[in-house]
């Protein structure tokens, strides 16, 4: 069974485990039944990988363990150098057969979290690069809220440039 972009309900499903292990991890106050096991948790996360990937390979999926086993003080450095593997050397991105910016984002938060941050100048020129080639057509609606009449100015930034932009109110 499929589901967005082919990606199977299993990773799915996984992914959902690994979220609810990272919230869990940063509540204040869980209210569980008497067999639950925070630490459990924690013990079957860590044994499903063994190459130091999560999930068949998964960047987001990897990234996610490695925050959560992390912030619970297990040793990540499998996965970390896996992560750090599947960088797309040229372009600086996650994974490297296809750069996506979600898996780009967790990998960098994964990273920042266990102070690995050797590469974050390249990866931030690929989120620039990904920002002005990123499709942003269609309509943009503005509300603009006042008891006075004139003119409204908006400014923006693209590409370094600086945008103005007169609204009559």
């Amino acid at each position: 069974m499929y589901r967005k972009e082919g990606v199977p309900m299993k990773s799915l499903a996984f992914r959902f485990v690994l979220l609810v292990l990272f919230v869990l991890m940063f509540s204040f106050s869980v209210q569980a039944a008497t067999n639950f096991s925070a630490q459990a948790g924690f013990d079957w996360l860590a044994e499903q990988s063994s190459s130091g990937s999560f999930d068949g390979d998964d960047v987001y999926a990897t990234s996610v363990a490695i925050l959560a086993l992390d912030a619970a003080g297990y040793d990540t450095a499998a996965s970390e150098e896996w992560l750090n593997a599947a960088i797309d050397a040229e372009d600086f991105c996650w994974p490297s057969s296809s750069c996506v910016v979600d898996d780009t984002s967790f990998a960098v938060l994964a990273l920042d979290a266990v102070q690995d941050t050797s590469s974050f100048e390249s990866v931030e020129a690929w989120y620039q690069d990904a920002l002005n080639n990123a499709d942003v057509s269609g309509d943009w609606l503005l509300e603009v809220v006042t008891d006075a009449s004139g003119t409204c100015t908006i400014s923006y930034e693209i590409s370094d440039e600086l945008v103005e932009v007169d609204v009559e109110v």
